[in-house]
């Protein structure tokens, strides 16, 4: 598909796309860098909305198919197959109240942040967990998976020390390579594996770097060129 690349980043992109960096080398991360000049498509919106309302129990589970099979394509193929990957999980859980965390950020140094957007806080009887949602395609790395703890958790425990010693629920729901198609997946501190002060450290010393030399380039030339498409449902 055709793209056109968008203005030049002026901070990191979100935490999810930063921890997808982890086990690359410098010059891939420049490149993934530019890859996010390009506004992502609010492909993953709808499905993160019709879960989460599931959830609450604001609607039915019957509800949210019939509301996601309205939803133009690719949303609708997103949001469905995100759903009936999530049907036990979501049939099994009580109705919980959910607010989302605002103002969550992971600082790296060199005046940098990471962006932990959107996380959530959802109370479970007198019980709060985080949650975290990861409905993208491509499935992430066990590497990944413990660059996103570490930076969840660093986030967490720099701006809302308060909700340092609550578990999580980051939900993955992405394709598995196997299987050719979604599999739902259920992560809490203990099987995400947060990464170590040191391992993290040398991830965003490489990613500082990396932003670094990115900025210095200077802005590009807009151009068009093809490249497949990443944001497929």
């Amino acid at each position: 598909m055709p793209i056109t690349y968008g203005k030049p980043l002026l901070e990191p992109p979100a935490y999810f796309s930063i921890a997808g960096m982890y086990g690359c080398s410098k010059s891939e991360i420049i490149s993934r860098l530019r890859d996010a000049e390009r506004p992502s498509p609010s492909i993953y919106t709808p499905a993160v909305d019709l879960f989460i309302a599931v959830l609450e129990k604001k609607i039915s589970f019957k509800g949210a198919i019939v509301q996601a099979s309205r939803l133009p394509e690719p949303q609708n193929r997103c949001a469905t197959n995100v759903l009936l990957e999530a049907d036990n999980f979501l049939s099994l859980e009580s109705a919980h109240c959910i607010t989302k965390i605002p103002d969550i950020a992971l600082p790296i140094g060199s005046e940098l942040k990471i962006n932990v957007s959107p996380i959530w806080l959802r109370r479970i009887g007198n019980i709060f967990r985080v949650l975290s949602l990861y409905f993208w395609k491509k499935k992430l790395t066990s590497g990944q998976l413990s660059a996103v703890g570490a930076i969840i958790k660093g986030g967490i425990s720099c701006c809302r020390s308060d909700l340092s010693g609550l578990e999580i629920d980051l939900i993955a729901i992405s394709e598995n390579d196997l299987l050719s198609r979604r599999t739902f997946e259920r992560y809490g501190w203990d099987r995400l594996k947060p990464l170590n002060e040191g391992d993290l450290e040398k991830f965003l010393s490489l990613f500082r770097e990396s932003w670094r030399e990115y900025r210095a380039n200077g802005p590009r030339t807009p151009q068009t060129r093809h490249k497949k498409d990443l944001f497929s449902p």
